[in-house]
C-alpha cells in the first residue's frame, strides 16, 4: 500500500543548492525488501507524492551526487529533508549574539525532534550565559531563543550538560559563569527543561540529587536521562551517578551502580548493542585520570576496568559490535620553555587505542595531536581532527608546531582494516590565528538583546580565512554528518555530511564492493577487533571474533550466506546462532546457509532442514550483566513501536532491532571459515515466510 506525503526539499543559507538542480532523486527505505522504492521531484515545497506504507527514511541526492540528505520520518506525515553539499563544512549558525567566545556550552541532539540545541556557556558578563539556539536538521533552520520574551535559560550556566528528555530536551547541574574564579563559583542542583514546540525554557526548574558540573548525560533505555561524572558544590569529583524521568520530572540515585572513580570532565560514550563507556577526566586536584569503565545498557552494573593511559585531552568513538576507539592527546605535558607549545600545555602527542567490551586493549598508532576529536561516522570508521593547540596568547601561524599541532588541520579516516588512521580527501580546517578569550561585545550585559539579526555571518569562513579552536566535542547527528562550534572572536556552528548512509540502508553485493581507496576494505563491514578476520579476492576468512554490518538494524529480517571450511556463527546483536549451544541443521559442505529472524524466533536452515531457537539473551547479558533480564515489556511500552523509534533504543527482545555480525565456526576441523556471499534481505515486521 503507498500512501501520499508532502515532502518538502531545504538547502542551507551557507551552501545553498545549485539553481540548476530541477529534480532531485528520492529514496524510500525501511522494514521492507528492495524494490521499485525510488523516484523524482522537483525542488519546489510542498509536493505530493506516493510512498509505501512501511516507509521510514527517506534519502534525497542531487542528480550528480553532489548534495546529499536524509530523513528518518513517523508512519505518516509531511516530511522535510535537508540536503547538504556532500564533504564540503558548511557554516550552520554565526549570530552575533549566540553563541559568544569562551566556551562551556551544553550540546544536545534530538533526532526524532530533528533538532539540535545549544545553551548556556562561559561568557562572563554577556547575556550568553542564558543564551540559547537551535538548529533544525530537518530544514537548515538556524534560531536564537527569544531573550527579550525571556524564553531563554533561567539562571546562567556554563558547564552544563543537555540530552533529549521526552519530546523535549534537558539541560542539567553546570556552574555560575558570572562569577570569575571558577574555584569560587555556586555549582548548580538543578535543571531546566527545553519545550521544543514552544521554543523556549520552561519556568519549573528541576531539582537534581547534588549540584553537579562538568558532567555528562546519556539516555538510558526507559528514556530517563543519565548524569554521569562532573564535581559537587565543593569541587569534589562524583562517582554517583544520577537518572532524571521525563515522567516524573524528578531525579534518582535508585538501582544505579557507581564509578569506580569520580571523574571530572569525563568523555562518555553509548555503546551499540547497549552500554557505556566511561572514561578520561581529572581528579580534584586537575591530574587526568587513566582507564575506562563500562556500565550496563540500564546503568545498574559496573561490568569492569580497561586499563589505559592517564591524558590531559581523551576523546572516543563507538565502533560496531560494542567496542569503541580512543584517542589520547597531550600525553606528554609540555617542556618548560618549548617555544612551539607555550600556553598550550602539552606536546603535539598522542596515543590510541582500540577497545573490546571484554576489557582487552589493543594499541594503535596516531599522528601526534594537541586536541584531538573523534567523531563517529560511517562504515566503524571514525574521522579524527586535531581541535587547535593555543600558543602565545591563542595565536597559532600557518605549519606552526609540526604535522598535527594547529598548522595541519586534516581529517584523518580511522582504517578498522589496516588499523590505522589515513588522510581522507576531506578540505581542512583552517589555521588558528585568534584567541577564543576576550571577545565580549562591550556593554553586552545579561538580558540584552543583539544587535544583528542572526545569520547575519553564514559565511563558510572568516575573511583572513583563520579557523577557530574546537572546545567542545563535536556532535554527531547521524552516521554520515555531524557539527562543532569553531572559537573565534564570533563562534560559528559549521558542520559536515560526509554519507547518507543510516539504520535503514540496503546492503547490496557486500563482499564485492571495496573502500574506493583501498581494495584489502570490503565495504559496510568492520571486524570487532584487530585481526578478527582477512579480506581479499572479494572473499572474507574469520575468525572466533565477529565482523559486523555496520550502521544498520534490523526488525525481521533474512541472512543467506555462501561459504566454504568450518560453518560460521552469526549473531544477532551479540548472541551467537550456529555455534555449538545453537548449532546449524545437517547438511554437506557449501549447501547455502539461511537466517531467518521473526520476533523472538530465529530459523536456521541448511540443506531443506531448518531449526528453531529462541532469540531471548537480555542486552545486558551479552556484556556480563548480572542483573538479568533489563530491558522488557515495561521498556517496550514506553518507548512505543520500535519499528517507528528513531532513537534507537534498546528495547529488548522480542521487539527489540539487531546489528549483525559474522564470525568462524566451532571446531575449524573442515579448515578456516570462508565466506564468500551475504544476502540479506528487510522484510516487512510481522510477516511469515519468505518476502
Amino acid at each position: 500500500m503507498e500512501v501520499p506525503r508532502t515532502v518538502t526539499l531545504h538547502g542551507l543559507p551557507s551552501c545553498p543548492l545549485p539553481e540548476q538542480t530541477p529534480l532531485i532523486d528520492l529514496e524510500a527505505l525501511g522494514d521492507f525488501p528492495a524494490g521499485g522504492r525510488s523516484g523524482e521531484a522537483p525542488r519546489s515545497a510542498g509536493q505530493r507524492l506516493l510512498f509505501p506504507a512501511e516507509t521510514r527514511s527517506i534519502v534525497a541526492r542531487t542528480g550528480d551526487g553532489a548534495f546529499q540528505g536524509l530523513a528518518e520520518v513517523d508512519p505518516s506525515g509531511d516530511v522535510d529533508v535537508l540536503l547538504w553539499p556532500l564533504t564540503r563544512p558548511c557554516t550552520l549558525a554565526a549570530a552575533p549574539h549566540y553563541p559568544a567566545a569562551g566556551g562551556g556550552r551544553a550540546i544536545a541532539h534530538h533526532p526524532r525532534e530533528n533538532v539540535v540545541l545549544i545553551a548556556g556557556g562561559d561568557a562572563g558578563q554577556t547575556s550568553a550565559v542564558v543564551g540559547a539556539l537551535t538548529f533544525r536538521t530537518d530544514t537548515g533552520v538556524a534560531e536564537p531563543v527569544d531573550a527579550a520574551a525571556r524564553h531563554v535559560l533561567f539562571e546562567p550556566r556554563a558547564h552544563a550538560s543537555a540530552a533529549p528528555f521526552g519530546d523535549d530536551l534537558i539541560v542539567t547541574g553546570g556552574e555560575d559563569p558570572l562569577v570569575p574564579v571558577e574555584r569560587n563559583r555556586r555549582v548548580l542542583e538543578n535543571a531546566e527543561v527545553f519545550s521544543v514546540q514552544a521554543h523556549k525554557f520552561l519556568t519549573e526548574l528541576i531539582e537534581l540529587h547534588t549540584p553537579r558540573t562538568r558532567h555528562r548525560s546519556v539516555l538510558l533505555p526507559s528514556g530517563e536521562v543519565l548524569l554521569i561524572g562532573g564535581h559537587d558544590g565543593d569541587g569534589q569529583p562524583l562517582a554517583l551517578l544520577e537518572a532524571v524521568s521525563p515522567m516524573s520530572r524528578s531525579s534518582s540515585l535508585g538501582g544505579l551502580a557507581n564509578l569506580e572513580v569520580g571523574r571530572i570532565d569525563p568523555e562518555v560514550l553509548s555503546l551499540e548493542g547497549g552500554g557505556f563507556l566511561v572514561l578520561g577526566g581529572f581528579d580534584a586536584a586537575g591530574a587526568p585520570l587513566p582507564d575506562a569503565e563500562w556500565l550496563s545498557a540500564d546503568a545498574s552494573a559496573h561490568l569492569g576496568t580497561s586499563p589505559i593511559p592517564a591524558a590531559a585531552h581523551v576523546t572516543a568513538a563507538p565502533l560496531p559490535g560494542g567496542g569503541a576507539l580512543v584517542v589520547l592527546g597531550c600525553v606528554e605535558p609540555a617542556p618548560p620553555g618549548d617555544d612551539d607549545c607555550d600556553g598550550c600545555g602539552c606536546e603535539a602527542s598522542s596515543a590510541a587505542l582500540w577497545l573490546e567490551p571484554n576489557l582487552s586493549v589493543y594499541p594503535i598508532e596516531v599522528p601526534p595531536v594537541h586536541r584531538p576529536w573523534l567523531i563517529p561516522a560511517a562504515d566503524g570508521a571514525p574521522l579524527l581532527i586535531d581541535g587547535g593547540a593555543l600558543i602565545d596568547g591563542g595565536v597559532i601561524g600557518e605549519g606552526s608546531g609540526g604535522e598535527g599541532s594547529g598548522g595541519d588541520r586534516i581529517w584523518r579516516r580511522f582504517n578498522p582494516w589496516r588499523v590505522r588512521f589515513e588522510p581522507t580527501n576531506l578540505p581542512p580546517l583552517p589555521p588558528v590565528r585568534e584567541s577564543p578569550r576576550g571577545a565580549e561585545a562591550p556593554g553586552d550585559a545579561p538580558g540584552d538583546a543583539p544587535g544583528d539579526a542572526p545569520g547575519d555571518d553564514l559565511t563558510d569562513d572568516a575573511a583572513d580565512g583563520s579557523g577557530g579552536v574546537i572546545l567542545e566535542r563535536p556532535l554527531s547527528l547521524d552516521p554520515g554528518a555531524f557539527l562543532w562550534i569553531e572559537e573565534t572572536s564570533r563562534p560559528r556552528v559549521r558542520g559536515l555530511r560526509t554519507a547518507v548512509r543510516h539504520r535503514f540502508t540496503r546492503d547490496l553485493a557486500l563482499l564485492t564492493l571495496t573502500h574506493p581507496e583501498d581494495a584489502g576494505w570490503p565495504l559496510h563491514l568492520a571486524p570487532a577487533r584487530p585481526g578478527a578476520a582477512v579480506y581479499g579476492d572479494r572473499a572474507l576468512e574469520l575468525t572466533e571474533a565477529p565482523v559486523w554490518l555496520t550502521d544498520v538494524d534490523f526488525a525481521d529480517v533474512d541472512l543467506e550466506l555462501r561459504w566454504e571450511g568450518s560453518v560460521p556463527v552469526v549473531y544477532l546483536n551479540r548472541e551467537p546462532f550456529g555455534d555449538a549451544e545453537r548449532p546449524w541443521p545437517g547438511g554437506s559442505e557449501g549447501d547455502p546457509l539461511r537466517v531467518e529472524r521473526r520476533g523472538a524466533t530465529v530459523t536456521l536452515l541448511r540443506g531443506g532442514e531448518r531449526l528453531q531457537y529462541a532469540l531471548g539473551a537480555p542486552l545486558g547479558d551479552l556484556v556480563g550483566d548480572p542483573v538479568g533480564d533489563l530491558v522488557g515489556d515495561l521498556v517496550g511500552d514506553l518507548v512505543g513501536d520500535p519499528v517507528a523509534n528513531p532513537l534507537g533504543y534498546p528495547t529488548g527482545y522480542p521487539t527489540a532491532r539487531v546489528s549483525v555480525g559474522f564470525a568462524s565456526g566451532p571446531g575449524r576441523a573442515a579448515g578456516p571459515t570462508i565466506l564468500r556471499g551475504i544476502e540479506v534481505t528487510r522484510v516487512v515486521p510481522g510477516k511469515d515466510g519468505r518476502p
